[in-house]
């Protein structure tokens, strides 16, 4: 008996240690920690962004990734007002680049759309994807056809984001929306587009970025 609570109260510190290093992790990658102010945004609007976008068998910055894309597609123009601009202003990006100019011009004459779902069998193909990325500490989209024939096969139709180095989930999502350096707009694009109806996401550490992050798309 002594024995088995002794097991159980090593069981316990080792979980309490590995909660306080999760935490010391998050205070050191994450780096700026801006929350915007949704006060302007209609409640419902926002229940219904989230209820898309939470799912319980999923981290919460998974959640608030597919969280703040919604915002963004349901109202550009108030997701450049509350969210984007004083975002800029707290992170002291006083750049305006071309791409932010042509984002804020996209946010603010775009249709509104509906939200995407948090999907857990998108999210596990994005983890995999995050996974390998990190292992071997490469970019881009490897053997995106071959990783997700069955989403194409099914859902005739899916698109894939790939950030480094990120962590917070607005940090990620406005760096996909702006989209520096990308000619297509791709990140921008599959945020934005009406055809896609479901999102997930994945998160994994990286040989070189030290962190990764997949998010995939289908219609």
């Amino acid at each position: 008996m002594n024995t088995f609570k002794l097991i159980i109260k090593q069981l316990v510190l080792c979980r309490l240690l590995t909660v306080v290093l999760l935490l010391l992790f998050c205070t050191t990658t994450h780096g700026q920690t801006f929350k915007p102010d949704l006060s302007a945004w209609d409640p419902i609007l926002i229940k219904k962004a989230k209820k898309k976008a939470n799912h319980f068998l999923q981290l919460k910055r998974q959640n608030e990734i597919v969280f703040y894309c919604n915002l963004a597609r349901m109202d550009g123009k108030l997701f450049n007002k509350t969210i984007l601009k004083p975002y800029l202003s707290a992170t002291g990006d006083t750049s305006y680049s071309k791409y932010l100019q042509s984002l804020i011009v996209t946010l603010n004459s775009k249709k509104n759309t509906g939200p995407l779902k948090n999907s857990f069998w998108l999210s596990i193909l994005a983890k995999s994807h995050a996974l390998k990325s990190g292992k071997k500490g490469t970019t881009g989209h490897q053997n995106f056809n071959k990783r997700m024939w069955l989403v194409l096969k099914l859902r005739n139709g899916a698109g894939e984001n790939c950030s480094y180095g990120l962590s917070d989930p607005l940090d990620i999502v406005i760096d996909l929306l702006i989209d520096t350096g990308i000619t297509d707009l791709g990140h921008r694009k599959n945020i934005l587009d009406p055809s896609f109806k479901k999102m997930g996401v994945g998160f994994a550490k990286h040989k070189i970025y030290k962190i990764n992050s997949v998010h995939e798309f289908s219609y």
